[in-house]
């Protein structure tokens, strides 16, 4: 038979008297609920410890079934006196839901309080008249309005002479709902747009919510936009799109979420897109006209997002930055080579277009994405673009090389067989130099290029020849 325990504290509202830093077993992160993680109270706890004490009521619950059992908090006697327990949360939080975890002789917890992290202040937010419940695990959820202050601790009441046998506490959690935290606007790319093309991405829109309950959700349901920054959006731009990719920044036309035809001015587009807890990225497009002028930059701001119902403007609601739109012909270009399922041409100012299969990079644009109309190859690093180009070989299997006009060679594309040069296998979605023989330096005094299966040809300007990457084909 269970003893009382003869030490007691009371309940510190003039100060805190015991306090206890328990060992976390249930940690708080970003996706789930906070629970309790160290004891500042208690009425009285049973034997001489650790099993039954206070300390059991810390961390994730782990009393399977409905049992006596040594890992939850249990009072010196049963049915004796009211009891009380006073638990510390890791990361002070608002607050919309506790959870406490009755393991034994339910139904005997009447009153339940939080405090103000920065006050200190208690606030009642549960009352109930004390009576048996089922001999199950009962979960006692509390739903309340979130708190405008963060808590840090709560204090249960427990009328033990109510409910008949010890009344035991395995685990106590609080969570708050998700909830929009902010917004802002950001422009990731400002190349030029060929003209005719779809889906150009021109702005993005980070919305960042946080939330602690897991099973609580947030939609965004509205984005108002306009065209300011664009020459002439009336006859350029024949649909504006908005586009999700989640939690991940990097741009993808897969999930749309809606679509707005010519727009002009200001204008909204609507739809519903649950969010995630974190940064969520929506993206805004244009389709540009087939009759569009080139030269022409097209361009956007986001004034305002409604999130929960709620609208909100982001800060800042423009970026930096527009794109111009380039018509591609032929008198533009000096030179061509196409290979397997790729073409490329060099423009007359020494810039390179690509077009065709891009599953490897091989588009040269920093994406992983097929191209249907020419496209402008990046920098090294994806900064800027390629330029200074005097001639480009498309290889058969997914690779690219350009020669620049002071003699270094430039790959991207596939590099599984090395046939980049670059001393990896790694596969390349932007330039890179060629190195040098022996892997010293780079290689320099080229005139010209040859880029077959899986190896690329360099002639260089003292009639040797050089060659990298595989040759297993031939």
């Amino acid at each position: 038979m269970k003893n009382k325990l003869q030490e007691e504290s009371r309940f510190p509202f003039g100060g805190i008297i015991f306090t206890l830093v328990a060992l976390l077993l249930g940690s708080f992160n970003a996706f789930s609920q906070q629970y309790a993680s160290s004891v500042i109270a208690y009425s009285t706890q049973y034997g001489a410890g650790p099993n039954y004490w206070a300390i059991q009521a810390t961390g994730a619950p782990n009393v399977a079934t409905y049992s006596d059992n040594v890992n939850a908090w249990v009072s010196a006697t049963a049915n004796g006196q009211r009891e009380y327990l006073v638990l510390g949360f890791t990361t002070p939080q608002p607050v919309s839901t506790i959870k406490i975890y009755q393991t034994y002789a339910p139904g005997a917890i009447d009153t339940v309080y939080l405090r103000n992290a920065s006050t200190g202040v208690w606030t009642s937010v549960y009352t109930a008249t004390a009576s048996a419940g089922a001999p199950v695990i009962t979960i006692l959820t509390i739903n309340i309005a979130t708190t405008a202050y963060n808590v840090d601790a709560i204090r249960i009441a427990i009328n033990s002479p109510a409910v008949a046998n010890w009344n035991e506490i395995d685990a106590v959690s609080v969570c708050f709902p998700l909830t929009y935290s902010g917004s802002s606007v950001t422009q990731n790319n400002t190349d030029d747009i060929a003209i005719g093309i779809t889906n150009n991405q021109i702005i993005a829109i980070p919305i960042v919510v946080t939330g602690t309950c897991p099973a609580s959700t947030l939609d965004a349901t509205s984005f108002t936009f306009n065209t300011t920054g664009s020459t002439a959006p009336g006859t350029d731009i024949t649909t504006a799109k908005l586009w999700y990719t989640g939690t991940s920044s990097a741009f993808a036309a897969t999930t749309l979420f809606g679509t707005y035809a010519s727009p002009n001015g200001a204008f909204t587009i609507t739809g519903t897109q649950s969010l995630s807890l974190g940064t969520n990225y929506f993206w805004l497009t244009y389709d540009i006209a087939a009759g569009a002028i080139a030269n022409d930059v097209v361009d956007a701001e986001c004034t305002s997002v409604t999130v929960g119902g709620s609208g909100y403007a982001p800060s800042p609601t423009t970026a930096g930055g527009n794109r111009k739109l380039w018509a591609f012909t032929f008198s533009s270009a000096q030179t061509f080579s196409a290979g397997g399922e790729l073409s490329m041409a060099v423009c007359t100012d020494g810039t390179v277009r690509t077009w065709g299969r891009g599953d490897f990079g091989e588009i040269g644009d920093n994406a992983i994405l097929s191209r249907y109309v020419p496209t402008q190859v990046k920098g090294p690093g994806a900064v800027g673009f390629l330029s200074g180009i005097t001639a480009v070989s498309a290889a058969d299997n997914y690779f690219a090389t350009a020669l620049k006009n002071d003699g270094t060679v430039w790959t991207w594309g596939l590099g599984t067989w090395g046939q980049l040069g670059d001393n990896t296998t790694t596969t390349r979605r932007v330039p890179v130099q060629v190195h040098g023989p022996l892997n010293v330096g780079f290689l320099t005094g080229i005139t010209a290029i040859s880029a077959g299966w899986i190896h690329t040809l360099a002639l260089k300007n003292d009639g040797t020849v050089w060659a990298w990457g595989g040759q297993w084909r031939w």
